[in-house]
């Protein structure tokens, strides 16, 4: 079992909670049975097969998909993959939502809605999601919940995965998935630093 796991152990769903509003979530989706399907952590160091780099390349399809998603730090992981998950557009406060900074030390405080209110955070040269830059905020009319974007994430790498290994109709992905709402700059800098050393507190399941 991974130190520090209980990021991902238990989703802590808010009853009555608004899961398409602005806010920032963890979310933790395991492969079905725990098989190690997407790859091998060597050294330290998370190796992705090509079924990984698939599930990977689909989380950077979200956030192209639907533009009010922004895709902040996220590990694919033999059995697992974890990821922070922004959905942004409407305002709190009189502030837009904006990504936090990754070298906050303070914990500001969330709006009265449970969201951030920081600036954006420079995407790192080696992610593949470009953050938006243009200035413009998204605000369709209709925005999908957080269950449902996952469940799009789901459907898209399972049908993607089946194509590559030649297994249509096989289940990839455990029926449910956890989250947790991130609500300060402490939680989500503590979640940053956990996804990005999954690898080295990685240790497979007996």
């Amino acid at each position: 079992m991974e130190r520090g796991e209980r990021y991902g152990r238990r989703s802590i769903r808010l009853k009555g909670y608004d899961y398409a509003r602005d806010g920032a979530y963890f979310v933790t989706v395991c492969t079905r049975g725990r098989d190690c399907v997407l790859g091998a952590v060597v050294k330290g160091e998370m190796r992705p097969n090509e079924c990984g780099r698939e599930v990977a390349r689909c989380w950077t399809w979200l956030a192209e998909r639907y533009p009010y998603v922004y895709l902040d730090e996220y590990i694919v992981m033999p059995d697992h993959t974890h990821a922070i998950l922004v959905i942004t557009g409407t305002q709190c406060g009189g502030a837009r939502w904006n990504i936090p900074t990754s070298n906050v030390t303070d914990a500001n405080e969330p709006c009265r809605d449970g969201s951030l209110t920081t600036q954006p955070r420079t995407a790192s040269t080696t992610d593949p999601v470009k953050p938006k830059t243009d200035g413009m905020h998204y605000e369709p009319t209709q925005r999908k919940p957080l269950g449902r974007l996952i469940g799009a994430f789901e459907t898209v790498t399972t049908g993607r995965v089946n194509d590559l290994e030649g297994t249509p109709g096989a289940q990839l992905w455990q029926r449910n998935y956890h989250e947790r709402v991130i609500r300060n700059h402490l939680a989500m800098n503590a979640l940053r630093r956990y996804v990005a050393n999954n690898p080295v507190l990685w240790a497979p399941r007996r």
